[in-house]
């Protein structure tokens, strides 16, 4: 079973201090969400009315080892990368429901349900209120 922690609030203020993996995964973010002109964390950021979060999912009762980094925008959109890669996983969340929206792969199908679980229980890990700071 996943487990979604370490929120981190992602604004203009802060986000030139990340990784240069999770700027890469922005500009992802932001063309798989917007479109193809859209491409900067800067577009990301913009479209997504000035602020997204990025969350660490993890294996529950595992070693601590990130596992996906998923990225939540507009509050009911996401994008899930494989960790500090730019390999979207396919899995993704439109309307807070967690899909494989690259093809029906049985592999995808069922890691979107495993992330949509984790999802529902991130706050009572979590409190909505609180995050990490960058």
């Amino acid at each position: 079973m996943l487990k979604f922690q370490n929120r981190r609030r992602i604004t203009s203020d802060n986000f030139e201090s990340l990784p240069e993996i999770f700027l890469r995964q922005m500009g992802i973010s932001a063309q798989l969400g917007y479109g193809e002109d859209f491409s900067t964390p800067e577009d990301f950021l913009e479209q997504s009315e000035g602020e997204v979060e990025l969350w660490d999912v993890v294996e529950q009762g595992g070693d601590g080892d990130v596992i996906y980094d998923c990225w939540v925008y507009l509050a009911d959109t996401a994008n899930v990368f494989h960790h500090a890669t730019e390999i979207d996983t396919g899995v993704g969340m439109i309307q807070f429901d967690f899909d494989c929206l690259k093809g029906k792969d049985a592999d995808c199908k069922a890691l979107a349900m495993e992330i949509q679980a984790a999802f529902n229980l991130r706050n009572a890990i979590e409190p909505a209120e609180e995050f990490l700071d960058v």
